[in-house]
């Protein structure tokens, strides 16, 4: 089965996600700030990360960053309300 790491901090949005994954039967794990989702990305082995951007504690991209030095192959999704073309291209 496929198990992804989503990391959302806003909770009705996190709950309709998860909800919806898990229809699709992937196996959902949930991280709501970023310092927990490198815990989790650290300890823990995914198919597949659906991260959103602005989260406390650390970035989203703090988030990503950290990622990519240790996995290059990881999928990622970004999800995020930002829009300006600044944050589409970092």
């Amino acid at each position: 089965m496929t198990r992804i790491l989503l990391v959302e901090d806003d909770d009705y949005l996190a709950s309709a996600l998860v909800l919806a994954l898990e229809r699709k039967k992937y196996l959902v794990d949930l991280a709501k700030t970023g310092a927990h989702a490198m815990q989790s990305l650290f300890g823990d082995r995914y198919d597949a990360v659906l991260l959103d951007l602005g989260l406390p504690v650390v970035d989203g991209i703090e988030v990503l960053e950290e990622l990519r030095k240790q996995d290059e192959e990881l999928p990622v999704i970004i999800i995020t309300a930002r829009d300006r073309v600044e944050d589409k291209i970092k």
